[in-house]
């Protein structure tokens, strides 16, 4: 591979020497890495190379992990427009590489050239889709996607990320690898020691001191109850302790293992911040609360809206951000002066951490799949930086430390008098389930191919098809209008609108409505309801058909979701359900707060997950009935009933996976 060919590739042509690849007269650019990876794909077609060759091809003395080699294929598939269940070009080979399947004949060939080192490049390549012209790949600029349950559209400026950036996680190593979790890692203002929490069970887990350069670590607390989010102050160091539901602000040094609890929060993941002489931390009000030190005051900073809450405050860069919303979406808030500014629209946020000033490290849900950001919080430019699976991060000058997060989640189906059943055959995030009509089938959405699809699933047989949205769409939120016909959201990089596709035709046919409307359903008279806005400013309208437009204002307050029934409607805000036709009267029900996305409507029949329990509870017009279907851990939106009651598939996170990872700084690797 000392050279720069030019090949026949199945229906490409890939002219090593300019980094091309050409396709009926069009030209898609690829990034120098993803040129090796195809030369030596292409070196032994039919015959499979292994990861540790590849790695060695295009990666040649780095110390490079497996992830990044499996986003540099899916960059690949994705501008060959190639689909992994139905491989065209690239067959993975389980557990040894892959395996080049499209034959390969040389074209003119060019003079020899030898190859020069390759500068690590994470910016997405040229996208080359299966027919019409070649477009630039659109990394969605809707928030939330991947969690289907985004509310707004955002138009993202995805700049290019600087080398040194994209070249620092290339540096990224394993720094713990427990059978546990391993959580909430916080750096001393040095950037020698990092704090974090260690699982010992479900119920259980301690806060670790490790000094980065030694390696040398101990415990600080016992593990008696869930300790976790350390963070240091000043000699000491503050760390929030769950027992059961209730929360506590402790304060402990690291000399001695007397702890004092400094006051009650609230029971939420929220890491606290050390400032000058106090703290600040999510307060059981669910707003923002400083603490101070000295005399024990506390005094209010923010408060949330009814159903949210204001998560993990940071100063960075001499501003103070913090993230406002629920389990299943969060905003990136600033404070200047004590006025709060909305930076992003709702969202995943898993953290944020400083990046070169003026911004901000990210981790987040925002380009369809989670990820390290750089988000420039004055102008809104967003740069990938890579770490796929990473959540909050710490950072201190050069040194930078992330949790990197493995989930498996699944679709169970629950039936009366039979053990539960998996449905889903990935190892990767399958949610957020909606049966068809005729209840014999269910669509659902996974990442298990990189981004985010829709996939749909036959029960009786397990078959399954994917939903086939174009390269640079991203289609979720699907709501049935009959047993082939579904309205969709679909999300692209400058707009969200609605579509109508119809399973087996391969068309989808965008409806009037106006830009911006998600979360699109139709009723019974061919009415079409959806929401428009987000956060505070969400509300539900209807248009009267497919075509007529924008649609009146149904209620002229914030509505988070909502469901049709046959005469009414029912909508949740915050905790509060409420079922309306002429007016709106709230129900006598209390949401759990962290579940309260996890709620349907079939028929008559409302499930919804009450405060304090583990089962959602069926509840129609006065009685109540406990279910033995268990409440879903998944992000949202986690339960789909049958019309007749007799089976629900629910949403389950069966395994997860945390442990850290870190990048020393160049000057002198650490270990």
């Amino acid at each position: 591979m000392t050279e720069r060919p030019r090949l026949s590739i199945g229906e490409v042509q890939l002219w090593a020497d300019r980094h091309e690849l050409h396709r009926d007269g069009n030209i898609a650019h690829l990034p120098p890495r993803l040129v090796q990876l195809l030369l030596r794909l292409a070196a032994t077609p039919e015959q499979t190379v292994t990861r540790e060759q590849l790695l060695e091809a295009a990666w040649r003395r780095r110390v490079v992990n497996d992830e990044v080699l499996s986003r540099s294929i899916a960059d690949l598939r994705q501008v060959l427009g190639d689909d992994p269940r139905e491989p065209r070009y690239i067959v993975t080979v389980p557990k040894l590489g892959y395996r080049l399947i499209a034959p390969v004949a040389p074209l003119v060939a060019v003079a020899p050239d030898p190859l020069a080192p390759i500068t690590p490049k994470e910016s997405a390549p040229t996208a080359m889709p299966r027919r019409g012209r070649l477009t630039l790949p659109v990394v969605l600029a809707t928030l939330g996607a991947v969690a289907a349950v985004a509310v707004a559209v955002t138009a993202w400026e995805l700049r290019r990320v600087p080398e040194d950036g994209a070249a620092r996680l290339l540096r990224a190593q394993p720094l713990t690898s427990a059978s546990g979790l391993e959580l909430a890692p916080r750096l001393s203002s040095d950037g020698t020691r990092v704090l974090f929490a260690e699982s010992i069970d479900e119920k259980r887990s301690r806060i670790m001191l490790r000094t980065l350069a030694s390696g040398e670590q101990r415990a600080l607390t016992p593990g008696e109850a869930w300790d976790t989010c350390p963070v240091f102050a000043g000699d000491d160091v503050v760390y929030t302790r769950f027992q059961g539901r209730d929360c506590q602000l402790v304060r402990q040094s690291p000399s001695s293992d007397h702890a004092q609890v400094l006051t009650a929060c609230a029971p939420v993941r929220s890491c606290p911040e050390s400032v000058e002489g106090g703290i600040w931390f999510t307060a059981p009000s669910r707003g923002l609360a400083r603490l101070t030190l000295a005399d024990g005051s506390i005094a209010t900073l923010t408060a949330p809206p009814d159903g949210t809450f204001d998560i993990d405050p940071r100063r960075i860069h001499g501003d103070v951000y913090f993230s406002r919303g629920n389990n299943d979406e969060r905003s990136l808030h600033r404070l200047v002066d004590g006025r709060e500014e909305t930076l992003l629209p709702g969202s995943m946020l898993y953290g944020y951490a400083p990046g070169p000033s003026p911004e901000l490290i990210l981790a987040t849900d925002m380009l369809g799949f989670r990820a390290l950001v750089a988000f420039d919080p004055d102008t809104g430019a967003t740069a990938l930086l890579g770490a796929r699976g990473a959540r909050y991060p710490d950072a201190v000058g050069e040194t930078l430390v992330f949790e990197l997060a493995q989930y498996d989640a699944n679709l169970w189906l629950h039936r009366s008098g039979e053990p539960p059943r998996r449905l889903t055959p990935s190892n990767r995030y399958d949610a957020y389930p909606v049966l068809t009509p005729d209840d014999r089938a269910v669509i659902y959405q996974s990442n298990r191919e990189g981004s985010d699809s829709l996939f749909l699933m036959d029960l009786a047989s397990g078959a399954e098809q994917r939903l086939p949205a174009p390269l640079g769409e991203r289609w979720a939120h699907p709501a049935f209008i009959d047993s082939r016909s579904m309205l969709l959201t679909r999300y692209r990089k400058d707009a969200t609108d609605i579509i109508r596709y119809t399973l087996g035709a391969d068309r989808a046919v965008a409806l009037s409505l106006p830009s911006g409307a998600h979360d699109a359903r139709m009723d019974a008279q061919g009415r079409v309801w959806y929401l428009l806005g987000s956060g505070e400013a969400q509300r539900l309208h209807r248009a009267d058909s497919e075509a007529s437009g924008v649609g009146q204002l149904m209620l002229d307050r914030r509505v988070d979701e909502y469901a049709l029934a046959a005469d009414s409607w029912v909508v949740r805000t915050g905790t509060q359900i409420a079922r309306c036709s002429e007016r709106c009267e709230p129900l006598d029900i209390a949401l759990d707060v962290a579940l309260g996305a996890h709620w349907m409507l079939s028929g008559s029949s409302l499930y919804v997950v009450l405060d304090g329990q583990g089962n959602y509870t069926r509840i129609e017009a006065d009685r109540r009935a406990a279910t033995h279907w268990p409440a879903s851990n998944t992000l949202a939106r986690g339960l789909s009933v049958a019309r007749d009651g007799s089976f629900a598939i629910v949403a389950q996170t069966d395994a997860l996976e945390v442990d850290l990872h870190w990048v020393a700084p160049a000057s002198g690797q650490m270990r």
